[in-house]
């Protein structure tokens, strides 16, 4: 989401990023298709869950790619992007903490320790996991991979992938002692989407395409993009009938982003303009849309008109999105008049 480099596939790169925000978008006002929930659920808690492991697929790509130069790059990326996540932390702490108090219940002094556990877990507001997610399982992989053969990681992360999975496939598990396992382990940390479970088989996938040569055909890559979302749909479409505690984890979700990303890469698109302002708009997409969201919700609840607010997914969708680039947009042209204004009264 963060990073960038300038070659042939940055812009498909950029693309495609921009396209994985409007999926997480879509997930955050779905339902869309509320008169057809078989496909609404396989579209939007299924089709759309690939952006975030796109973002994961992406973000350790170019930073592998940067280490090989810099091997400092990670300490480097690490601190910037926690800057990031401070700021847009201190932006979320009402609703941060308007979401605890909903579905949390402790006393208030604990209030403070429960932000401190989620600033460092699962984000100061519920779409704000990634970051934490990504800084850990950056340096986690990293740290697999200079004290571990490949194959050993690689066999660790679809490990610790698998577990996330079974909050997901819950009802596949007949075992008493696994069944226990996981209440207890989503009794305490509420959730394996973070880090240390959820992150580390994305994050790898990036570090391995990036060490890769580029030798792949399309048409095998196609076939395994075709063949990873034939199953995504089928496990979408179990799950609709068979719900689980969360659709987080899915298990196509791992050959689908690698062969969405591998395929991307040997994109070489041209387009009239400079890609770059698509990666702006992806990241603050990502960030604000959630303060846009909010934002409607209470509008058209104050102005009687909740109900319609609730009934038209598309219509959230295309007000979301379309509110959301307008602020990013305001906030780019006041931080340039800031900018220019700090410029003019230097001495």
């Amino acid at each position: 989401m963060f990073a960038g480099k300038n070659d042939n596939n940055s812009s498909s790169i950029d693309i495609m990023k921009y396209i994985a925000a409007i999926m997480v978008i879509i997930i955050h006002v779905g339902p869309i298709f509320e008169h057809w929930p078989l496909v609404n659920h396989v579209f939007v808690n299924g089709i759309c869950r690939v952006a975030t492991p796109l973002f994961f697929v992406s973000s350790a790509f170019f930073v592998r790619h940067k280490m090989k130069s810099n091997p400092q790059y990670l300490k480097q990326y690490v601190k910037s992007i926690f800057k990031i996540y401070c700021f847009w932390s201190l932006v979320y702490l009402p609703l941060g903490l308007q979401y605890i108090a909903a579905n949390f219940d402790i006393p208030l002094y604990l209030y403070p320790v429960a932000l401190v556990i989620a600033f460092f877990y699962i984000g100061a507001y519920y779409h704000l996991w990634y970051i934490p997610a990504l800084l850990f399982g950056l340096w986690f992989v990293d740290y697999l991979m200079k004290h571990m053969s490949k194959r050993i990681v690689y066999v660790l992360v679809i490990l610790l992938y698998a577990f996330a999975c079974l909050e997901t496939h819950r009802e596949l598990i007949a075992n008493t002692y696994l069944l226990t396992l996981i209440d207890t382990y989503l009794g305490i940390f509420v959730t394996p989407r973070n880090g240390l479970f959820f992150a580390p088989i994305f994050i790898t996938i990036g570090y391995v395409i990036s060490d890769q040569d580029n030798k792949s055909t399309k048409r095998t890559l196609w076939l395994g993009m075709l063949l990873s979302l034939a199953g995504l749909i089928a496990e979408g479409t179990w799950i609709y009938y068979n719900r689980g505690h969360d659709s987080n984890a899915l298990v196509f979700l791992a050959p689908l982003s690698y062969f969405i990303f591998k395929w991307v890469c040997t994109l070489n698109v041209t387009v009239p303009f400079n890609t770059k302002v698509l990666r702006r708009w992806s990241t603050n997409y990502y960030f604000g849309h959630l303060l846009i969201l909010t934002f409607c919700e209470w509008f058209f609840g104050v102005i009687g008109l909740g109900s319609v607010w609730m009934q038209f997914g598309l219509m959230r969708f295309v007000l979301v999105l379309a509110l959301t680039h307008i602020a990013v947009e305001v906030g780019e042209y006041l931080r340039i008049r800031f900018t220019s204004y700090k410029k003019a009264i230097q001495p």
